[in-house]
């Protein structure tokens, strides 16, 4: 089409050959021999990729589990974890609002950073008091239907209460 072939009969054909070329009309099957039944294609599809994905290949190390506890350590210091874990502010929120790009999306509801920047006079302290509600409150059952809504969740884990942690995933 970007070549300008306007629907002719001869586009219709070359792609005709082209989809026909690139078919898959038959398999070799383990008995050496060849079947074009779309049934047996499927099932020997399935069962050479099982047979390669489902395979556990080497041997069982017996060290593995603690070898991988010892590669997957804490990364963040006793005074980090602090940091991480200690209340914050009204002011915390803004600051962090504002160090975004202004075309950065935060959510699923489309709002760049540039609309909550724009409108901070409006709806900052109501922005804030949620952000401050979502971190400091249980979630009741409400809530939680309502995150699964919006973000299209499997599971949702409730926040430990005062654990501003996960702030930046709400806001960036």
């Amino acid at each position: 089409m970007g070549e300008g072939d306007f629907n002719t009969s001869f586009f219709h054909s070359v792609t005709i050959v082209r989809n026909a070329s690139n078919a898959i009309k038959h398999l070799l099957k383990s008995d050496g021999s060849f079947t074009s039944s779309l049934q047996e294609v499927h099932e020997l599809a399935i069962d050479h990729f099982s047979a390669i994905l489902t395979r556990i290949r080497g041997q069982y190390c017996p060290a593995l589990p603690g070898f991988l506890n010892f590669l997957i350590q804490i990364t963040c210091s006793a005074e980090h974890q602090a940091i991480l874990s200690s209340p914050f502010s009204g002011e915390d929120i803004r600051s962090c609002l504002y160090r975004m790009p202004l075309n950065k999306t935060a959510g699923p509801d489309g709002f760049s950073a540039e609309f909550f920047k724009s409108t901070w006079n409006i709806i900052g302290q109501d922005l804030i008091a949620g952000v401050l509600k979502f971190f400091q409150e249980r979630l009741s059952e409400t809530d939680l239907q309502h995150l699964h809504n919006v973000f299209n969740l499997k599971h949702v884990s409730l926040p430990i209460q005062g654990q501003p942690s996960t702030i930046p995933l709400l806001l960036y």
